[in-house]
């Protein structure tokens, strides 16, 4: 555990007063302490935000999600970002295979959405 922190530091924020961070000042969480972080960035196509997360563990892990923005469903999607089902699924019954990381794509409202430098040129 203590070299997968290493490999995965915590970002250090200075903040004024002792009062916890509300959770809608976050933009994802998850309930599964064992599952370590990997990736939340805005997607390459700009439609959707992309969360990845690592089960370091040999078991599986089951864990509940919890997108803090306004989203039209979360999917399951690979690497690259292409999803892997058009199904939504389960923000209260993941899976995470042991010792793997897993990719949920959280698609953003239309109105939301933010273009990509590559459909800029192509206007």
């Amino acid at each position: 555990a203590a070299a997968e922190r290493f490999h995965a530091p915590l970002l250090a924020v200075t903040r004024k007063g002792d009062a916890p961070i509300d959770a809608p000042a976050s933009l994802f969480g998850y309930s599964n302490s064992t599952l370590v972080p990997s990736a939340l960035k805005l997607s390459e196509d700009g439609r959707a935000l992309i969360a990845r997360v690592w089960n370091p563990s040999e078991a599986v892990q089951r864990c509940s999600a919890d997108a803090h923005v306004e989203h039209r469903g979360i999917r399951m999607a690979r690497l690259d970002e292409a999803v892997v089902s058009r199904k939504k699924i389960s923000e209260s019954d993941m899976h995470i295979p042991p010792r793997a990381i897993v990719t949920w794509r959280i698609e953003l409202p239309r109105s939301r959405a933010i273009a990509s430098d590559t459909d800029a040129d192509m206007r």
